[in-house]
């Protein structure tokens, strides 16, 4: 039975730990990415320099490629959910996605995707997309008319009030304004009957 140490490609030399810089490429999104590592953890042998990956070189792989495509970490998904106090679940019904799809990407199972990677970023960044989110949650026709554009906009204006004196949150105002200023249904019929046949 061969050491693990003996090189499987000559059977000869001994693997031992090297570092060396790395060109790949990765599929993604499907596109080819070039990625570079400057240093990077692999197994060498030392007699015919065959280079041997490990789950660390990987790993490194994986973290050159968010780099390489300005992707969010693992760490800062998980970050900004907690900031906004949303569990897994919370988050992934806001985004349209699995709880199972969040909990890999905050783990770095999972790389999310470019388009994802901007969603994440916007309803991270503005109050406006995830009351908006929270709308389209509950009225799927939110977003096909210029008067939901409308709704949109006094929502906007509603929640720098509200964030301003009482950091309400975003779940409680989206309800509130929806009471509110929907049903755009009724609006809809009101601006029907200006319109002449």
């Amino acid at each position: 039975m061969k050491s693990k140490n003996v090189c499987g490609l000559c059977g000869r030399g001994t693997l031992s730990r090297a570092v060396i810089p790395y060109t790949s490429k990765v599929s993604y999104d499907g596109k080819l990415i070039t990625v570079n590592v400057e240093k990077m953890p692999v197994l060498k042998c030392d007699s015919c320099n065959e280079v041997l990956l490990t789950n660390e070189s990987d790993d490194c792989i994986t973290e050159a490629l968010r780099k390489e495509r300005r992707l969010l970490a693992p760490e800062e998904i998980r970050k900004r959910r907690l900031e906004l106090r949303l569990t897994q679940k919370q988050l992934a019904d806001m985004l349209g996605a699995a709880e199972a799809t969040i909990s890999r990407w905050e783990t770095g199972g999972l790389i999310q995707s470019k388009a994802m990677d901007r969603w994440l970023r916007a309803y991270f960044a503005f109050p406006e997309t995830r009351m908006g989110l929270e709308l389209l949650r509950d009225d799927p026709s939110f977003g096909l008319s210029d008067v939901s554009c409308v709704v949109a906009e006094e929502m906007s204006i509603e929640m720098q009030v509200y964030e301003k004196h009482d950091r309400t949150e975003i779940g409680a105002v989206a309800e509130a304004f929806h009471r509110k200023a929907y049903p755009v249904n009724r609006i809809r019929h009101f601006n029907d009957s200006q319109v002449d046949h």
